[in-house]
């Protein structure tokens, strides 16, 4: 497979890098990059007027960037436990579909990159210009996240009445499943030389999140 980052979702569907969502005045947009809590985010600011655009075909330009990120190795074996349940698990019998498929972890190892949800987080932001506020996420500290993130647009005159406790987990089984592939993956990067060879692949996002200061 190509490095070159696979323009495709798993349904299909041709995804345009430089997408965002908007307010009416752009001054401020939300750069989504998946599994930097997206889903979480869209449901808080769509009720604010957010709307769907493009930073790199759009004529405006948006006062401020807010992005989301995390770290590389985390979000990487969160993005791919997310693409084998969702492209090759029959979320039913968890290992035997993935030996069926041929999905064994040494392959995962390799590959790196299966879909947007594993692509590089710097690619997302390929184009952007302008202010940039970044806010950091932690999965251990998600309802803190929200929190952060309903302050941070409280600051910018968009209110929302969102909390922690309305963002709604996956079902039991689906929890399930994603706690043993990602025990799975856990464990074979304590070994130093798979860790590091997903930390190399990532380099350009660590140069990235070292640059920066994060809100607060």
């Amino acid at each position: 497979m190509s490095l070159g980052y696979p323009a495709c979702d798993f349904n299909g569907e041709v995804y345009q890098f430089g997408r965002c969502l908007a307010d009416q005045d752009w001054r401020l947009a939300y750069v989504p990059i998946e599994k930097n809590v997206t889903r979480v985010i869209r449901s808080m600011i769509t009720p604010m007027g957010f709307k769907e655009s493009d930073f790199l075909s759009s004529a405006k330009t948006p006062a401020t960037s807010l992005i989301v990120l995390r770290d590389p190795v985390q979000r990487w074996i969160s993005g791919l436990v997310e693409y084998l349940l969702r492209v090759y698990l029959d979320r039913i019998n968890t290992q035997n579909n993935m030996t069926r498929q041929n999905i064994t972890t040494q392959k995962a190892l390799e590959q790196i990159v299966f879909d947007l949800h594993t692509c590089p987080q710097h690619r997302f932001l390929k184009g952007l210009t302008g202010p940039r506020q970044y806010i950091w996420f932690d999965q251990d500290q998600k309802p803190e996240l929200i929190t952060s993130l309903a302050k941070y647009f409280n600051e910018q005159g968009f209110s929302n009445e969102w909390t922690p406790d309305k963002f709604l987990p996956a079902n039991e089984l689906v929890r399930q499943q994603k706690r043993e592939l990602t025990q799975l993956y856990q464990g074979i990067l304590k070994q130093p030389d798979m860790l590091q060879r997903i930390k190399n692949f990532y380099s350009k996002d660590y140069e990235l999140i070292d640059s920066i200061k994060f809100y607060i």
